[in-house]
């Protein structure tokens, strides 16, 4: 009798916890995906030009990008300036490894790609008077 009380205290106490185990949980599963910018000071921000000056290569794509995202624009800001490129057939795992240099000279490529693709096509329409 006394081992079966013992058996019987002993599943409970294993029971218990087994169950309070399963319900905790994993706390980093439960923060929030996107940093809420209501949490910082104004300290945490830095002006936008300042930001152009110091990430000079910027990069148009989806709103929420992944992996496979097209690329379409890459912006240079240089001096106050401005250039923007057009690409194609680009992702986001295409450029990803690529120095700002490398994307540039890449997004320059493009660029003059398409444009020579386009005075082709404006040369050989033939003209109708």
């Amino acid at each position: 009798m006394f081992l079966r009380k013992k058996w019987l205290a002993m599943s409970a106490v294993i029971t218990a916890v087994l169950l309070l185990g399963a319900c905790g949980g994993n706390k980093e599963s439960k923060e929030p995906i996107y940093d809420n910018p209501g949490n910082h000071t104004a300290e945490d921000f830095m002006p936008l030009s300042e930001g152009f000056e110091k990430y000079s290569v910027w990069i148009e794509t989806a709103e929420n990008p992944v992996r496979d995202s097209s690329v379409f624009k890459v912006f240079v800001f240089k001096k106050g300036k401005v250039t923007a490129y057009k690409l194609e057939d680009t992702t986001i795992e295409d450029i990803h490894d690529l120095s700002n240099d490398e994307l540039v000279q890449l997004a320059s490529e493009s660029t003059n790609k398409t444009l020579d693709e386009l005075a082709n096509n404006i040369n050989s329409t033939t003209r109708v008077d």
